[in-house]
């Protein structure tokens, strides 16, 4: 019998670093290393064995004896099994003698580790065969090990959890948590498959709705560039700090939303017009007075306008005083031209008839030649005037934060063209092209003297009523002074029948044939041709009213001469216009020097401005409504300080720029946003980023613990595992040629223990042993072993 045994295992796992092990006696010396394997005297592992072996060798030889004493009446059977008897105390007591028992080591590629060679205690990461997702729950981990990436976290501090999860080098504290994430800044974090963080911390930067300076510790992501993720089941912020949901954007939208609806805006992107959206018109008061000039596009008020019509009012008047004039004149010329053809004394009163008419009509068509010229400028200014009020409307029409506002601030020094939202006392519309801007709706304003009303198309129609009947009496002058010219010339031919013959008694029937000397009311001179008669050394006659002296060649010539210059001041007067019939229409052309050049009305009197008034306006009026006007557009600002301060739309309505995309701006006091599409405030940004951060590292601590959970179920198995290595080891087998064994063993390691049961036979050639056998664990799992060996000499 030999009296010593040698076990070598080979083992193709990696044994993990073993607590230390003691014999029972408290000895300090080392049994196990996880480079060195394991080296156990005898008696420890049969002291270990002891009360496990005998506990179940005993049980099961009874057992199988009292099967055998039931089947030993069979006279075959109980000669060849005779009564079981397996001395485990006695082969306890054998086995703990002899040398120790040693288990070396050996490394991945299969060799055994020397007392020389080299053996890493520590190790990096652990990589798991079976291909799957990781799954941490339950007191368990599964899946470990995959097909994709390994997770890398280059930093001590970082991690990196899932396929191809990368926190890169540098990225100090780091998580990297899902498939493909990465995190390339330090103390931030990637959430998610293929999330990425790598702006970091952030020194000094500008953070929208707040003027300070901000600076971050680092970066939470939720995903990437073109993979970006809700944040869902948000509560509302409360903090400055906190992070904000769609609720809350929702409520600031709304209150934006309502200030929009107060708000005065363009009707459409291309912003050439602006309709007040008042019920039955709106009025725009505080209107300073515009500028009054050829280019100027400054809305007027209705001081200037109240004034402009005042004017037209009294020009009106002063016209309609002018055409009773002419209209005597004509009367006159009428009387005068049945005097002369009385002839005798009459002429002599129609010579001062005519001189005085030459007079008026002297005066009037100086009045005319003024009147035209200040109904050319009339024209001009109240042309300046609709222009003015057509852009005091798009100046006025700014205001609201939803679309674009037309009213903006500008210098005095440019009116037309915004100063980038300074306060000053100009205000203007600007329109898409910089053009001016049409203001629709606008309420009819007050037209007295100190009203800074704007005035509306109406109040302007009426007073370009006015302006046009204006022109229609005007035309109605040009006409009798026509007719006056064409008396003035019969008077002239009448005048020219007068023969030298002598006197002669005539009948009215034929006033220019003596009728015998029979006394009539008519006296003509008879020629010795019976043509005309020249009449010589005529005195001057008496021209005065009541007067029938005759009037001589002198005085008929200082009358055709006041009437030809009179004839010549009417051909420069106003004049109505006819139509291809030669009637008279109601529209008067004023006719110059130059045709294609306008004409000046001068010396025209303040007309009414009132409702129904139909009398011309003067430079004057105009000029205090331009006046009235622009002191309206200077104090207009106050009423447009909203409209200059909006927030409008970026062209095609598409994105909105705050300060025009200058210096970033401020938005505050956002409500939570609500819906998917809301604004978030920085309470909800920031109290989302802090819950979602709290629950990451929640879920990480807990995946962390329940994988530290399962590791030491993991370790629990391998130490079964490695038990039953050991119970499997401890098996003895059949030596003699030709002999068999049945042998049990027992294995115990860190807490658990195996047993193992095994046959085993020697053959007769004396070099051939044939084993096998099985093992069971106290993790509930059985392992099989099976080997044949040959000796050699």
């Amino acid at each position: 019998m030999r009296s010593a045994f040698r076990f070598t295992l080979l083992a193709t796992a990696v044994v993990l670093p073993a607590t230390i092990a003691t014999s029972p006696a408290g000895a300090q010396t080392s049994l196990v290393g996880a480079c060195s394997g394991v080296s156990l005297p005898r008696s420890v592992v049969t002291d270990i064995m002891r009360p496990v072996v005998t506990g179940i060798a005993s049980p099961l030889e009874n057992r199988i004896n009292s099967i055998l004493n039931v089947v030993a009446v069979i006279p075959i059977v109980g000669q060849v099994l005779p009564p079981l008897n397996l001395n485990a105390t006695g082969l306890l007591n054998d086995a703990a003698t002899g040398a120790p028992i040693t288990l070396s080591v050996l490394d991945r590629n299969g060799n055994i580790v020397g007392p020389n060679d080299r053996c890493d205690l520590e190790a990096d990461s652990l990589s798991l065969a079976d291909p799957a997702g990781i799954a941490i729950g339950g007191n368990r981990i599964s899946g470990l090990g995959a097909n994709g990436a390994a997770a890398f976290a280059a930093d001590i501090d970082a991690i990196a959890f899932g396929n191809g999860a990368r926190a890169e080098a540098g990225a100090v504290a780091a998580i990297a948590l899902g498939q493909g994430a990465s995190v390339t800044a330090a103390n931030s974090v990637a959430i998610g498959a293929g999330s990425e963080a790598g702006r970091g911390a952030q020194l000094g930067y500008t953070a929208f709705g707040l003027a300070a300076a901000q600076d971050s510790a680092g970066e939470f992501s939720v995903g990437a560039v073109g993979a970006e993720r809700q944040i869902t089941n948000v509560a509302a912020g409360s903090a400055d700090s906190d992070a904000v949901n769609v609720a809350q954007l929702r409520g600031v939208a709304a209150m934006v939303g309502a200030l929009g609806d107060e708000a005065v805006t363009y009707d459409d992107a291309t912003r050439g017009r602006v309709t007040l959206a008042g019920v039955g018109g709106t009025i725009v008061t505080n209107v300073a007075a515009g500028s009054l000039s050829a280019s100027s596009s400054d809305a007027v008020n209705g001081s200037q306008l109240f004034a402009t019509n005042q004017q037209v009012g009294a020009n009106t008047t002063a016209i309609a005083i002018n055409t009773t004039a002419i209209t005597n004149v004509q009367g006159d010329v009428t009387n005068l031209t049945t005097i002369v053809n009385d002839q005798g004394d009459r002429i002599t009163t129609i010579q001062g008839d005519v001189t005085n008419l030459t007079n008026v009509v002297t005066n009037q068509g100086d009045r005319i030649v003024n009147v035209e010229g200040d109904i050319v400028d009339l024209s001009t200014q109240v042309t300046n005037n609709t222009t003015a009020i057509a852009n005091l409307s798009l100046t006025i029409g700014g205001g609201g934060n939803a679309p674009p506002s037309p009213a903006r601030y500008s210098d005095p020094a440019t009116p037309t063209v915004p100063n980038a939202g300074t306060v000053t006392d100009e205000v203007t519309l600007a329109g898409a092209s910089g053009g001016a801007v049409g203001l629709h709706n606008v309420r009819a304003g007050t037209l007295a003297t100190g009203s800074t009303d704007a005035v509306n198309g109406g109040q302007l129609h009426a007073t370009n009523q006015e302006v046009a009947r204006l022109s229609v009496d005007l035309d109605a002058l040009s006409i009798e002074v026509e007719n006056n010219r064409i008396a003035i010339t019969n008077i002239t031919n009448n005048m020219g029948n007068a023969g030298p013959s002598p006197v002669r008694y005539s009948d009215a029937a034929s006033p220019t044939t003596p009728n015998g000397g029979q006394v009539t009311d008519d006296v003509t001179l008879a020629g010795a041709s019976g043509g005309p008669v020249g009449l010589h050394n005529v005195r001057d006659g008496v021209v005065a009213a009541g007067s029938t002296d005759a009037v001589n060649g002198g005085q008929l010539h200082a009358v055709s001469q006041q009437a030809a210059d009179a004839a010549a001041a009417a051909g420069q007067s106003v004049r109505y216009d006819y139509d291809a019939s030669g009637n008279r229409t109601n529209r008067v052309t004023l006719a110059g020097g130059d045709a294609d050049a306008s004409v000046t009305v001068a010396n025209v009197a303040a007309g009414t401005v009132a409702a129904g008034s139909t009398e011309a306006v003067n430079g004057g009026q105009l000029f205090s409504t331009n006046q009235a006007v622009s002191v309206a557009l200077a104090t207009a600002e106050d009423a447009l300080a909203l409209g200059s301060n909006s927030v409008q739309y970026d062209p095609g309505r598409g994105s909105v720029t705050f300060a025009g995309g200058g210096t970033p701006v401020v938005l505050q006091n956002v409500a939570a946003g609500v819906a998917t599409t809301d604004a978030v405030n920085v309470g909800q940004l920031n109290a989302g980023l802090a819950q979602a951060v709290a629950d990451a590292n929640a879920y990480t601590d807990l995946r962390l613990e329940n994988l530290g959970r399962d590791m030491v179920g993991l370790r629990r198995d391998a130490n079964g595992g490695t038990a039953g290595a050991l119970a499997a080891a401890a098996l003895p087998q059949a030596f003699d040629p030709g002999g068999g064994m049945i042998a049990m063993g027992f294995g115990t390691f860190q807490g658990q223990s195996a047993f193992a049961l095994g046959a085993s036979a020697a053959l007769n050639d004396a070099k051939t042993v044939v084993k096998v056998g099985v093992t069971y664990d106290t993790r509930g799992r059985g392992g099989a072993n099976a080997g044949v060996g040959f000796s050699f000499r």
